[in-house]
């Protein structure tokens, strides 16, 4: 890996806040293409949750770092969507469908069941369970690079 890209993003990321370097790594989930500079972007932003003591042991392992799903941050630990309390989960749903599809709250969504991949839910009105992508959660409401 070369340096110079990684000295670069280690600085820049030494100077956010966790939550900006959070956000950073669900900008990264399901991008599977993989350069020099890239690689030292990953390997800084892994150093980085390492520095400030975070708890990110449901995403890496002493050499790799998980980049299937997003993450929440709660305590200074990081969390996948499963890993939350239902109550927790109800936030960030209601939160999705009032940015995205704020015509859907009308109809009482009821969330069925929740995993890392994917939102179950019920509207009223309708006979059927309908899915939602749970990285869309998250990625859907970044801000445009």
């Amino acid at each position: 890996m070369s340096n110079s890209y990684y000295k670069k993003y280690a600085e820049e990321f030494a100077s956010y806040t966790v939550e900006k370097l959070v956000r950073i790594f669900n900008e990264e989930v399901n991008i599977w293409f993989m350069g020099l500079s890239r690689q030292a972007y990953l390997s800084a932003l892994r150093k980085e949750f390492h520095n400030r003591n975070m708890d990110f042991s449901l995403i890496a392992t002493s050499y790799t770092m998980s980049f299937s799903h997003v993450v929440y941050l709660k305590n200074n630990k990081i969390y996948r969507l499963e890993n939350l309390s239902p109550a927790e989960v109800l936030i960030i749903f209601d939160n999705y469908l009032a940015h995205k599809h704020p015509e859907k709250q009308m109809l009482n969504p009821t969330i069925i069941e929740y995993t890392n991949d994917f939102v179950h839910y019920t509207l009223f009105g309708y006979n059927k369970v309908f899915k939602l992508e749970a990285n869309k959660l998250v990625k859907d409401l970044l801000p445009s690079k």
